[in-house]
């Protein structure tokens, strides 16, 4: 059985299913292309309903891990929306890379259910007794 990542999606290309997600280095690199913060990314060029072309199949091939400048995984990533369809590919992609914002729990990053490095009390130790 595989574990699910968080941020992960599946999208229906054709005959196959193909999963998509958006890890860190991935959302640098479309930072990085797009010169901007991946919100303003969003906001700017994926807000209005109408994205250009060349912008969505930049962002579908970073959520298949193919780099912006890669000219032949990008005309596979265009064939593959093709296959999908556009707007269900962009519903999937807009959800992925959400989740892998930690938005997954109503727009807002899941919190922490303990402090880092912290054990809960009934786990503790306790410390021997002083002699």
């Amino acid at each position: 059985m595989t574990r699910k990542i968080s941020g992960e999606r599946s999208l229906k290309v054709g005959g196959d299913t193909v999963t998509l997600r958006f890890p860190i280095a991935s959302i640098m690199a479309l930072e990085d292309h797009f010169d901007c913060a991946i919100f303003d990314l969003l906001q700017q060029r994926f807000g209005s309903g109408t994205p250009r072309l060349g912008d969505v199949v930049v962002l579908y091939g970073a959520a298949r891990g193919i780099a912006p400048d890669d000219v032949k995984g990008l005309e596979k990533a265009h064939m593959e929306l093709q296959q999908a369809g556009f707007e269900e590919a962009m519903t999937v992609l807009m959800e992925c890379l959400s989740a892998s914002l930690g938005a997954e729990s109503g727009g807002k990053p899941k919190k922490p259910t303990k402090a880092p490095g912290k054990m809960p009390a009934q786990t503790r130790r306790k410390k021997p007794a002083a002699a």
